[in-house]
Protein backbone atom coordinates (compact mmCIF):
# COMPACT_ATOMS: atom_id res chain seq x y z
CA UNK A 1 0.00 0.00 0.00
CA UNK A 2 1.61 3.56 -1.06
CA UNK A 3 1.11 6.65 0.46
CA UNK A 4 -1.85 7.75 -2.02
CA UNK A 5 -3.74 4.63 -1.65
CA UNK A 6 -3.42 4.94 2.02
CA UNK A 7 -4.73 8.08 2.30
CA UNK A 8 -7.11 8.65 -0.29
CA UNK A 9 -8.55 5.36 1.50
CA UNK A 10 -8.12 6.33 4.99
CA UNK A 11 -11.95 6.46 6.32
CA UNK A 12 -12.23 2.94 5.16
CA UNK A 13 -9.58 1.86 6.66
CA UNK A 14 -8.65 3.47 10.29
CA UNK A 15 -11.34 0.88 12.18
CA UNK A 16 -9.44 -1.93 10.32
CA UNK A 17 -6.26 -0.79 11.24
CA UNK A 18 -7.17 -0.38 15.07
CA UNK A 19 -8.52 -4.18 14.97
CA UNK A 20 -5.10 -5.41 13.10
CA UNK A 21 -2.47 -2.89 15.64
CA UNK A 22 -4.77 -3.03 18.20
CA UNK A 23 -2.46 -1.00 20.63
CA UNK A 24 -3.43 2.23 18.58
CA UNK A 25 -5.91 4.14 20.56
CA UNK A 26 -8.63 6.37 19.03
CA UNK A 27 -6.33 9.89 19.86
CA UNK A 28 -3.75 7.77 18.07
CA UNK A 29 -6.01 6.99 15.24
CA UNK A 30 -7.07 11.00 15.42
CA UNK A 31 -3.84 12.18 15.26
CA UNK A 32 -2.41 10.15 12.44
CA UNK A 33 -5.85 11.89 10.53
CA UNK A 34 -4.76 9.79 7.14
CA UNK A 35 -1.37 10.79 7.30
CA UNK A 36 1.36 7.82 6.36
CA UNK A 37 4.58 9.08 7.33
CA UNK A 38 2.36 9.53 10.89
CA UNK A 39 1.06 6.30 10.64
CA UNK A 40 4.68 4.75 10.17
CA UNK A 41 6.06 6.95 12.95
CA UNK A 42 3.45 5.47 15.30
CA UNK A 43 3.84 2.19 14.27
CA UNK A 44 7.28 1.65 14.38
CA UNK A 45 7.44 3.59 18.02
CA UNK A 46 4.27 1.58 19.44
CA UNK A 47 5.39 -1.79 18.15
CA UNK A 48 9.39 -1.55 18.27
CA UNK A 49 9.36 -2.01 14.41
CA UNK A 50 12.38 -0.77 12.32
CA UNK A 51 11.42 1.35 9.48
CA UNK A 52 11.50 -2.36 6.85
CA UNK A 53 9.10 -4.42 9.61
CA UNK A 54 6.90 -1.39 9.10
CA UNK A 55 6.54 -1.35 5.75
CA UNK A 56 6.57 -5.38 5.56
CA UNK A 57 3.70 -5.44 8.18
CA UNK A 58 1.34 -2.45 5.82
CA UNK A 59 2.45 -4.65 2.89
CA UNK A 60 1.48 -8.02 4.29
CA UNK A 61 -1.89 -6.26 6.04
CA UNK A 62 -3.07 -4.13 2.49
CA UNK A 63 -2.46 -8.11 0.97
CA UNK A 64 -5.04 -9.77 3.19
CA UNK A 65 -7.30 -6.74 3.02
CA UNK A 66 -7.34 -6.93 -1.05
CA UNK A 67 -8.31 -10.64 -0.68
CA UNK A 68 -11.23 -9.65 1.72
CA UNK A 69 -12.20 -7.02 -0.86
CA UNK A 70 -12.34 -9.13 -4.01
CA UNK A 71 -14.76 -11.89 -1.80
CA UNK A 72 -17.14 -9.07 -1.81
CA UNK A 73 -17.54 -8.59 -5.52
CA UNK A 74 -18.22 -11.95 -6.17
CA UNK A 75 -20.15 -12.49 -9.26
CA UNK A 76 -23.75 -13.21 -9.22
CA UNK A 77 -25.65 -16.09 -10.11
CA UNK A 78 -27.96 -16.40 -13.20
CA UNK A 79 -31.73 -16.32 -11.40
CA UNK A 80 -32.57 -19.77 -12.67
CA UNK A 81 -29.02 -21.12 -10.92
CA UNK A 82 -30.22 -18.95 -7.35
CA UNK A 83 -31.66 -21.72 -4.78
CA UNK A 84 -35.63 -21.30 -4.07
CA UNK A 85 -35.41 -19.51 -0.62
CA UNK A 86 -32.92 -17.04 -2.39
CA UNK A 87 -35.22 -15.90 -4.42
CA UNK A 88 -37.76 -15.96 -1.94
CA UNK A 89 -35.91 -13.76 -0.08
CA UNK A 90 -35.37 -11.15 -3.12
CA UNK A 91 -38.76 -11.30 -3.93
CA UNK A 92 -39.94 -10.13 -0.35
CA UNK A 93 -37.46 -7.39 -0.91
CA UNK A 94 -38.93 -6.05 -4.08
CA UNK A 95 -42.39 -7.20 -3.14
CA UNK A 96 -42.70 -9.48 -6.31
CA UNK A 97 -44.16 -11.72 -3.44
CA UNK A 98 -47.09 -12.74 -6.29
CA UNK A 99 -44.92 -15.11 -8.24
CA UNK A 100 -44.27 -17.22 -5.10
CA UNK A 101 -47.07 -16.37 -3.02
CA UNK A 102 -49.94 -17.15 -5.33
CA UNK A 103 -53.25 -14.77 -4.18
CA UNK A 104 -55.62 -17.03 -2.18
CA UNK A 105 -58.73 -15.21 -1.06
CA UNK A 106 -60.19 -15.65 2.44
CA UNK A 107 -62.46 -18.27 3.31
CA UNK A 108 -66.09 -17.58 4.20
CA UNK A 109 -66.50 -18.16 7.55
CA UNK A 110 -69.88 -20.36 7.95
CA UNK A 111 -71.13 -17.64 10.53
CA UNK A 112 -70.72 -14.79 7.04
CA UNK A 113 -72.52 -17.17 5.20
CA UNK A 114 -75.62 -16.92 7.74
CA UNK A 115 -75.80 -13.45 8.45
CA UNK A 116 -78.27 -11.44 6.77
CA UNK A 117 -77.89 -8.27 5.51
CA UNK A 118 -78.90 -5.08 7.92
Amino acid sequence: MNRNEFERDWNEIKGEIRIKWNKFTSEDIARVNGKYEQFMNQLQKKYSFSREEANREIENWHKSHQKKETHKNYPQLPSEQKPSDLQAHEALLHEDTDSIYPYEPPKEDEKDKKRKPI
